[in-house]
């Protein structure tokens, strides 16, 4: 028997027999898995060990259940990575939205395409979610206003297609994925939601008639300035304004105009290209700095977040699903946020991001 202070008594106990009371207090459905403080307190309510204490603390921190389990109490985004591109039509961003309703003209989603030096927006109805009615109006962009170098998506089977491979291919087009559940990385997602705030608020109550006047919106989109930029997006691709049925009827552009003159297309282009830098570099400001230096090293083990859909035929439900699973290890550092997975089990390999791990911790591995 050991007794404290407080005229508490309690049992010693043998370091052989820690683990056997660790388990029921912590692994079993009486421990209930819970943390460092709670489970230290169970145990010291009737057991003693010099060594309890830090013995306890270090099984909870490496419980494999647990940290698959429990949400991470600090998520590492990494620092900003934005790289400005500085040609016309070198980078496409695309995407889809959609389902929607089906309309009268038989569309049910829509091709968002963006130009990354411009930010020019076409937007395209599609009938169904396939790589050839993709394919079809990516044809109708690169016939029109040449092919880019690199095309950007994210990695929805109609992107990652043997099919839409195959025409890029042939286009000689540079194909990159953005690591997936990170929609951010893909311009076209801002331009999604304006999309989409403009179809809500028009469509609201009409719903099948969303696919009416999309070129109109296409136009809206482009002539607003941009504020990365700091101009239209189609005066970019232009060089003028764009014109309108409010500037036919009074003919505004006798009194003013903002063309460019051939002369200063370069200038204005240089100077759109410092807006664009001053933006990153400003919102690298604005950003948080304490969650961007992560602790991730190659070789590292970690745990990856799971992003399970409830099921009620199969009678899962994501809410009870554990929240990491693992083990992996970094084997490549793609940029300082992407990295390659390896997991440990099975050797298949994915590509991630920073923000979507969690630190493994293990007895076995000492850090």
């Amino acid at each position: 028997m050991y007794q404290d202070g407080r005229d508490k008594k309690r049992i010693h106990l043998p370091t052989r027999l820690i683990n056997v009371v660790f388990t029921f207090y912590h692994n079993t459905i009486f421990g209930g898995h819970l943390g460092i403080n709670r489970t230290q307190s169970k145990i010291n309510e009737y057991f003693y060990n010099p060594q309890l204490d830090q013995i306890v603390k270090e099984k909870v921190k490496t419980c494999k259940i647990c940290q698959m389990s429990k949400s991470a109490q600090r998520k590492y985004e990494g620092k900003l990575i934005s790289i400005p591109v500085e040609n016309t039509m070198n980078t496409l961003f695309i995407d889809i939205i959609g389902p929607l309703p089906r309309s009268k003209q038989g569309n049910k989603y829509i091709l968002i395409s963006v130009d990354a030096f411009t930010r020019y927006l076409w937007i395209h109805p599609l009938k169904e979610c396939n790589s050839m009615q993709v394919i079809k109006n990516l044809e109708i962009i690169f016939n029109n206003f040449s092919t880019p170098q690199i095309l950007v998506s994210d990695n929805a089977s109609y992107f990652t297609s043997k099919e839409f491979k195959s025409f890029l291919f042939k286009h000689y087009i540079q194909l990159r994925h953005i690591p997936a559940y990170r929609a951010n990385g893909n311009r076209a997602e801002r331009f999604i939601r304006d999309v989409t705030t403009a179809l809500r608020c028009f469509y609201h109550e009409n719903q099948t008639n969303w696919d009416q006047d999309l070129g109109n919106l296409q136009i809206c989109l482009n002539t607003a300035r941009n504020s990365s930029t700091g101009t239209t997006a189609f005066k970019m691709m232009f060089y003028h304004d764009c014109n309108n049925a409010l500037n036919n009827l009074w003919d505004i552009h006798q009194f003013i105009s903002n063309n460019i003159h051939p002369n200063l297309k370069k200038e204005n282009l240089r100077k759109a290209l410092l807006n664009v830098k001053k933006s990153i570099q400003a919102n690298r400001k604005r950003l948080k700095y304490q969650n961007h230096k992560h602790p991730y090293k190659l070789y590292d083990l970690v745990l990856l977040k799971t992003h399970f859909l409830s099921n009620k035929v199969n009678k899962f439900s994501k809410k009870l699903a554990v929240k990491y699973s693992g083990i992996y290890k970094i084997i490549y550092f793609i940029t300082d946020v992407t990295v390659l997975l390896q997991d440990t089990k099975n050797g298949e390999v994915k590509k991630v991001h920073i923000i979507d791990l969690k630190p493994y911790k293990s007895l076995s591995v000492k850090k």
